[in-house]
């Protein structure tokens, strides 16, 4: 739903939709389509990507609120960015004739990335706008888009959002997989005649390299932008972006620097796109960095690994109020639990018992066991894992309230 000031909405979310694999942006959209047309059918979609930078933000909801109630029923609408320069690494739409008294236009063709000279003379031609894969479209308008352009996607996305929706975070099944790996330009944008556009001027970048993030970050004198405990010394024009450790850079120039629990990235701003080409060797050479996370969202709650090795594991545990993991076992792995703060209730075989701060319990290999907070803060939990495999394939559910 869209206010008249979209910056007085203090806005808690109804439901976070969490993927099981990347599907791009076609089948996300289709996710939340279905989830709309089951809790608010009348409800108008704003599409955002999390990765975009806008400079004037105020500027930006009076242009959503402007260009919302002028958009035709049935119609798909897209924000279009007008260039300030040539540009290979943006699509471009073409707009045609005005909608609405000239809020919208209609949508004459979409071109993918052209090659720097055709960009130049788009610039020249005043018709084009950057492609800035924000839209907007009732519900309705969108599950008819979908089913006369895409039905497989979106029949994917509703057999993976299932009918368990009992937490605000819903992990969808693993049907989701089955959707193809699509964008919403690509499967519906392009092929629908009820696509219009609405220009926008409001500061936009697409943060999708980490050049363009240095590039809109805050900086020092010296150029350097630093996130997290960062020493800079005789250095210039850096980017550096740490969670845990000290990062000590001196004598460099023109880098990235991006330090995660698991990985270190170096590289020189010139070349930072080509992490995209090191994230797929990592996936071919399937290295656990590129498939798993140290720190995984749940409907419980979530946990984060803290360290591994040869036939253990040692994760930070936090359950919600209330919440419980699934009732399971393990076939190869022995848990020890340690509380750190709340009130558990565990399940172990035929025994059920109350652990508190400082206190302990054993899980042996292929017993039935569970956790629940029954506190009324967040429980906080050390598991140590010991055995031959320590992964979360080595769970056998009996019961999960989530349905997974």
């Amino acid at each position: 739903m869209v206010a008249d000031h979209l910056s007085e909405i203090n806005c808690t979310p109804s439901a976070i939709i969490l993927e099981p694999a990347q599907r791009n942006t076609a089948p996300a959209i289709a996710c939340a389509l279905a989830w709309a047309q089951r809790h608010e059918p009348n409800a108008q979609l704003l599409i955002l990507p999390s990765d975009h930078f806008i400079q004037d933000t105020q500027k930006f909801q009076r242009a959503i609120n402007q260009a919302l109630p002028c958009t035709p029923k049935g119609a798909l609408a897209t924000f279009g960015i007008r260039p300030t320069h040539p540009n290979s690494q943006y699509g471009y739409i073409e707009m045609g004739n005005p909608v609405a008294d000239g809020a919208l236009f209609q949508v004459k063709c979409f071109v993918e990335k052209p090659p720097i000279e055709q960009a130049a003379e788009m610039l020249g031609e005043q018709c084009w706008l950057w492609n800035s894969g924000m839209f907007s479209f009732s519900c309705s308008a969108g599950l008819q888009a979908f089913n006369a352009h895409a039905p497989a996607v979106l029949d994917a996305a509703k057999k993976a959002l299932g009918t368990n929706e009992s937490t605000p975070i819903i992990e969808l099944s693993s049907t989701f997989l089955d959707a193809e790996n699509i964008s919403f330009d690509h499967a519906i944008m392009e092929k629908s005649s009820h696509s219009v556009v609405a220009p926008l001027d409001v500061g936009w970048a697409d943060l999708g390299t980490w050049k363009n993030i240095w590039e809109h970050a805050a900086k020092d004198k010296t150029g350097n932008a630093a996130i997290g405990n960062v020493i800079v010394n005789h250095s210039h024009n850096n980017y550096v972006h740490g969670r845990k450790r000290t990062i000590v850079i001196s004598g460099v120039n023109d880098l990235v620097v991006v330090d995660t629990d698991d990985a270190l990235f170096v590289a020189h701003k010139e070349h930072a796109e080509h992490a995209k080409e090191v994230a797929q060797s990592l996936l071919q050479q399937k290295k656990p960095e590129a498939i798993s996370h140290t720190y995984e969202q749940r409907p419980w709650g979530h946990f984060q690994s803290i360290d591994k090795g040869n036939h253990f594991k040692v994760k930070h545990i936090s359950v919600k109020p209330g919440a419980k993991l699934s009732l399971q076992m393990h076939n190869h792995r022995a848990e020890h639990w340690v509380v750190v703060s709340g009130h558990a209730r565990v399940t172990c075989g035929e025994k059920q018992f109350e652990l508190k701060k400082n206190e302990s319990s054993y899980i042996p290999v292929g017993t039935v066991h569970r956790l629940e907070n029954i506190g009324s803060e967040t429980l906080e939990i050390i598991e140590v894992q010991t055995g031959k495999i320590c992964t979360e394939s080595d769970i056998v559910r009996l019961e999960d309230d989530y349905n997974r």
